[in-house]
């Protein structure tokens, strides 16, 4: 599949990916589930993906629980009961997936963050939802930093920039602009063009620098 020591041949890869789910490997149904909601080397089949995808969810597989809530998502008719989207991504990461913490942090935050205004126009910053002094304290916000906070540490550039994003805003949390710095630091040393961005905002403003 990934052309490694061998010429890359994702038709024959399918075919040892379905000889090991024939055998209920879990991760031949992660990856072969995958394969059909691609197209990749099988032509793409939805609700064979969505099938493949949840007998490996049943094995305790993070990864097909993240890649299940995430097509299901894209394809909200075949919900089948309110929350089941968002009990995947929990259940994905509390097993330390961070791809799944991360987009945990981002629904649970909603349309939450403010866009950055321009330093020069000295505009103050719009919040689209709930009451802005309920902001650090609003529960689904504190849970959106403290999922943004696992992946981040873990090294993930985007929940490094989020979890900067929280704290340059005050969300989940008092308005920390230190904090912000340090989490937007790390992620721009990983090529973050946003955090990279917002570390000159910070500066622009002289905020926790």
């Amino acid at each position: 599949l990934a052309g490694v020591d061998v010429e890359q041949d994702s038709t024959m890869a399918v075919e040892w990916l379905q000889r090991a789910t024939h055998r209920n490997n879990s991760d031949a149904q992660c990856h072969l589930g995958l394969a059909y909601a691609t197209g990749h080397g099988i032509r793409k089949n939805i609700t064979e993906a969505l099938r493949l995808l949840q007998l490996s969810s049943e094995q305790d597989h993070h990864e097909a629980r993240y890649h299940w809530a995430k097509l299901l998502e894209q394809h909200p008719k075949l919900i089948q009961t309110k929350g089941q989207v968002r009990h995947l991504y929990e259940s994905a990461a509390k097993q330390g997936y961070a791809l799944a913490q991360l987009r945990l942090g981002y629904l649970l935050r909603g349309d939450w963050i403010a866009p950055l205004q321009n330093p020069i126009a000295h505009e103050a910053p719009t919040f689209h939802k709930k009451s802005v002094f309920k902001r650090n304290t609003d529960p689904d916000l504190i849970s959106a930093l403290t999922f943004f906070m696992m992946a981040a540490e873990q090294g993930n550039a985007d929940a490094q920039f989020e979890a900067g994003q929280m704290y340059a805003q005050g969300l989940g949390t008092a308005q920390l602009f230190e904090e912000a710095k340090r989490w937007y630091e790390l992620s721009a040393r990983q090529g973050h063009a946003k955090a990279q961005f917002n570390i000159g905002f910070l500066y622009a403003y002289g905020q926790g620098v």
